[in-house]
C-alpha cells in the first residue's frame, strides 16, 4: 500500500489520510479473506473507494467497527465468501485525520491480510 502525498503525512496539518491498497490473490481461492488496518486512534475511518473497477467487493461495515476503530483497529470483508484465485482489487482507504493535542512524532500503519486457509 501507500499514502496520498508520498511516505510522510504531517500530523496537525492534514486532515485526511489516504491510503491505496492493491490486493491480489495469486494462488488458491480464499475463503473469508479480511484485511486488518491497525492505525493510530486519533484515525478515524471514512470510506473506501474503488480506483480501479473490479468485480471484488471490500464490505467495511461490521457492526464491530466502532468498537475496533476507537482503538485503532478496522476489519474489512474481501468479496465474502470467497475471493478467488487470480483475482485483483485496488482501492483507496480514507481516514479523517483528529489529532487534536498529539504530540507524538510518529504513527504506524499497518495492513495484514487473513483468510481462513491462511497457515
Amino acid at each position: 500500500f501507500n499514502f496520498s502525498g508520498g511516505d510522510m503525512v504531517v500530523i496537525g496539518r492534514a486532515t485526511v489520510l489516504i491510503a491505496t491498497v492493491v490486493l491480489e490473490n495469486a494462488h488458491e481461492d480464499s475463503s473469508n479473506t479480511q484485511l486488518n488496518f491497525l492505525h493510530p486512534s486519533y484515525f478515524s475511518f471514512k470510506k473506501i473507494s474503488m480506483v480501479q473497477e473490479s468485480s471484488v467487493q471490500i464490505v467495511c461495515s461490521d457492526q464491530q467497527n466502532d468498537r475496533l476503530m476507537a482503538s485503532g483497529s478496522l476489519r474489512c470483508a474481501v468479496n465474502p465468501p470467497v475471493f478467488k484465485k487470480g483475482s485483483r482489487v485496488m482501492f483507496n482507504t480514507v481516514f479523517d485525520i483528529t489529532a487534536t493535542g498529539i504530540e507524538e512524532t510518529s504513527a504506524n500503519f499497518t495492513i495484514t491480510a487473513t483468510s481462513e486457509n491462511s497457515v
